[in-house]
């Protein structure tokens, strides 16, 4: 057996990772009663049956599956053979043995520990000290209220509070704030663990620069889908968590056999399916969230995208594009994509017609994978409603020019059908007295070339765009506490909103 020189990661220093810190902490005349609280990437985590504890050869051992997800890998357990496999997006695999001191790599090498995994709590728990060099965390004891206290944190969690970087973060508040797309794929392997049996979760592809999986969430057996996707725009991350909620609370009032305005969720739901996309650009929000950092490889382009027309310079907060600059939202053919490059010119806004952090169309219609995905879906699919969750105004927009600015650019006219406008009208008023948000008739709203008139005009079904909060345009000023509780406080105003939307339908 082969064994390497333990290093927690090659951009943190070495730590000697034992308990003797925590069993010595009398010497410090802090008590020591075997509990031990975890913090990752900032955040402090509710453990339950999930507490870290030391075992008979003095080291710490922490739960597998706990641990590896909430830093965004996925693990699967193998019941016959008694064994764990932790995989992430780079296609490296470990294996995990139940009661063995050691573990093996998908290319065959084995590595020797110091002491067994165990089953405690019906969870298997291995030494921290392996998980956290295999998953490159840097690795922190302290205590918090006479409490001892593992601190985890990844690279790039590092990166984004380092002031010495110009490429981190501008947000006026910590980073632990940010709900990032390792926290949305921890969530989804607990919506897994819980509601594996009613939900179909899957990539629906990769994101332009490959680093990041676009998923889908599939509830309900019914041939007719309804969509609702989020964060198009890099910087309205805000509706991922937000979408999420509403998946965790679909997902248990159908496994319930429930009932919402009394209609049963699993009848309602297994006549019309609700297909979730929340994070569209994930990209884009890694851009918004951590600024050029997240793609070093690319930052120096960046730098001048983010810089082109209105000079931002390392402040990235503002991003609405995907990585090539383009903005998914008017990525689509509407028909109107010469009439809405004669207005930008017209306005004197010419950077808008090239990339940017912002609203260039993109040299062709569908011109980048995740318009390319997200339209496909809606074509491929039995598709009867498009929810579009955007971040600014609280406002429900639909009917998006419909009156006398449909004229395409060969001059022709598109008329929408009577029948689809009352519908559009049916399901966003039922939206707006579930939300408080204001029901906003669009037809005046001229050369639109958003998702939203293309699921009116492309595919004739329902599209209403759903503006959740206003936040997106102060996030840059805002406080951490403002920005919470407009988080909190959106959650609340839009946890049944699709839901309601697919009722009215």
């Amino acid at each position: 057996m082969k064994r390497r020189d333990f290093l927690v990661s090659t951009f943190a220093s070495a730590l000697a990772i034992s308990a003797l810190d925590f069993k010595q902490a009398h010497a410090y005349n802090i008590p020591y009663n075997g509990l031990i609280d975890i913090q990752m990437n900032g955040k402090s985590q509710y453990l339950d049956d999930y507490t870290p504890f030391i075992d008979e050869n003095n080291r710490t051992m922490v739960p597998l599956r706990f641990v590896s997800e909430k830093f965004g890998r996925t693990v699967d357990w193998h019941e016959e053979s008694r064994y764990a496999i932790i995989r992430d997006d780079d296609s490296k695999a470990l294996y995990f043995p139940v009661h063995s001191n050691f573990y093996i790599r998908n290319d065959g090498e084995t590595i020797e520990m110091d002491t067994e995994s165990v089953i405690h709590n019906n969870r298997l728990y291995i030494p921290l000290r392996y998980l956290a060099e295999e998953l490159s965390l840097r690795v922190d004891f302290t205590f918090n209220n006479n409490k001892p206290l593992i601190v985890l944190e990844d690279k790039l969690y590092i990166n984004s509070r380092n002031p010495d970087l110009k490429s981190y973060s501008v947000y006026p508040f910590n980073a632990t704030i940010l709900y990032t797309y390792n926290d949305l794929v921890a969530d989804l392997n607990w919506l897994k663990r819980y509601y594996g049996d009613v939900l179909d979760i899957h990539s629906m592809g990769k994101s332009t620069s490959g680093e990041y999986d676009i998923w889908g969430i599939r509830l309900g057996n019914g041939e007719k889908v309804a969509t609702a996707h989020g964060a198009m725009h890099g910087n309205e991350w805000l509706n991922i968590p937000i979408l999420i909620e509403q998946i965790k609370e679909y997902a248990s009032l159908y496994k319930s056999n429930g009932y919402y305005q009394g209609k049963n969720v699993r009848q309602l739901l297994d006549d019309v399916s609700i297909h979730f996309i929340p994070s569209v650009n994930p990209d884009g929000t890694a851009l918004c969230q951590f600024g050029a950092y997240a793609f070093p490889q690319r930052a120096e382009e960046l730098y001048r995208l983010n810089n082109n027309h209105v000079p931002a310079g390392y402040d990235f907060t503002r991003w609405k594009a995907n990585i090539n600059g383009v903005d998914l939202n008017r990525n689509m053919d509407t028909g109107m994509r010469e009439l809405l490059r004669d207005d930008i010119s017209n306005r004197r806004r010419p950077g808008f017609l090239e990339p940017t952090y912002a609203f260039f169309m993109g040299d062709d219609v569908e011109s980048e994978v995740e318009s390319k995905i997200l339209c496909n879906h809606y074509r491929q699919k039995n598709s009867v409603l498009l929810l579009d969750y955007h971040s600014s105004g609280r406002i429900l927009y639909w009917n998006f020019s419909n009156t006398n600015y449909n004229r395409q650019d060969d001059g022709s006219f598109v008329q929408v059908p009577d029948l689809l406008t009352t519908q559009a009208r049916k399901i966003a008023s039922a939206m707006s007295s579930v939300t408080g948000y204001i029901n906003h008739d669009a037809s005046a709203v001229h050369n639109n070339t958003t998702i939203n008139r293309w699921g009116t005009y492309r595919l004739q079904i329902p599209s209403i765009t759903v503006e959740t909060t206003n936040v997106v345009d102060v996030q840059r000023t805002v406080g951490a506490m403002k920005f919470m509780n407009a988080y909190f406080n959106e959650r609340s105003r839009v946890l049944y909103a699709t839901l309601t939307a697919v009722a009215a339908i």
